[in-house]
């Protein structure tokens, strides 16, 4: 059980950010150990297929090291992974901030990294020159996010948006106390402390800290960061000098690789693309939200087109306990079968 106390003031400061850095360190441990899970799997398949001519050691070292005949160690230099302090959608602007990154906390990583899976020619190489050795990394995290992410980012960011959307409105209605095991069952709020029960998970410290500590923080401020490729896990960075934050997996992690429906030529003619798509995605009911990450919409674009086709007799709503359900009409059905 990890328990994380802080003055009132940082909860009060409580606030979402995400990063494309976060993403591409996550993503490649994801590929290159054994934590691929259903929800990656056709994102591996394709990555793998797009970095197989390409030789990447300093991303391998730094993020996928292997110690004791594990895969990947638990730890992974704060200066790779240093707190967003807002959302943060251009890459190029983490990698300036890791280039302007002070030489000093680069060594701590570099030396905090080195206890854990030893010795290399190369760490012991960024050791002594970490200017270099940064500017190296970046040269192989460029062309690994070109390869991998770069073209996946907007549809990641709309998960990631409409994620933080939802926990906002949650911490604004319920308070801290629903918040936090909203943003995962394991994270729980109770006598102004955070607790994380991650005796059931994998071991999920972004920094190999023990599973049972107290953290007491000084800071004002705290970050809430969605990760798609969290794999399910909470990850926290609590050590000074980086702002306290913990990672979680965004609700709808697994539909950002989602393949939008396709309408056809003579449905979009007809009815427009965006109505076409939102008709070919109710073939099974879906909430505007579900019907908003499948087809990276925001939750008004959806409803609009929602409203129109419902006033053309096209889909129908029903309710479920709390939930609104939209799904094809006989009509819709008729109407899709038609144009299929």
């Amino acid at each position: 059980m990890l328990r994380i106390t802080m003055q009132a003031q940082a909860f009060a400061n409580l606030r979402f950010a995400y990063s494309p850095l976060l993403e591409l360190t996550t993503s490649y441990r994801i590929l290159r150990s054994n934590w691929a899970s259903a929800l990656y799997w056709r994102w591996v398949e394709e990555a793998g297929q797009a970095i197989d001519d390409l030789d990447l050691p300093y991303m391998t070292a730094l993020i996928c090291a292997p110690s004791q005949g594990v895969k990947c160690t638990g730890y992974i230099p704060d200066f790779i992974t240093p707190t967003p302090l807002y959302p943060v959608t251009d890459i190029e602007d983490e990698f300036e901030r890791m280039l302007n990154m002070p030489e000093d906390l680069i060594r701590d990583g570099i030396q905090t990294l080195i206890v854990h899976i030893g010795e290399s020619e190369l760490l012991c190489d960024f050791l002594a020159y970490p200017r270099e050795g940064i500017q190296k990394l970046i040269v192989e995290m460029r062309e690994y996010w070109q390869r991998t992410l770069a073209h996946h980012w907007g549809r990641m960011t709309t998960v990631l948006e409409n994620d933080i959307l939802h926990h906002s409105r949650t911490l604004t209605l319920h308070g801290l106390e629903s918040l936090f095991p909203d943003v995962d069952p394991t994270l729980s709020f109770i006598d102004n402390a955070i607790l994380l029960d991650n005796d059931h998970k994998k071991e999920s410290s972004a920094n190999a800290l023990q599973k049972h500590h107290d953290f007491s923080l000084e800071s004002d401020s705290f970050r809430l960061a969605p990760v798609i490729f969290g794999d399910n896990m909470v990850f926290h960075q609590l050590v000074e000098p980086w702002e306290p934050m913990l990672l979680y997996t965004p609700r709808g992690a697994g539909l950002w690789n989602y393949e939008t429906p396709e309408p056809s030529e003579a449905l979009e003619l007809t009815l427009g693309a965006g109505k076409a798509r939102v008709l070919l995605a109710l073939i099974d009911p879906l909430s505007t939200g579900e019907l908003a990450y499948k087809l990276s919409l925001t939750a008004g674009a959806v409803s609009q087109q929602l409203g129109k086709l419902h006033q053309a007799g096209l889909v129908e709503s029903h309710r479920s306990g709390k939930n609104v359900f939209y799904r094809l009409t006989m009509r819709g059905n008729q109407l899709v079968e038609l144009f299929s």
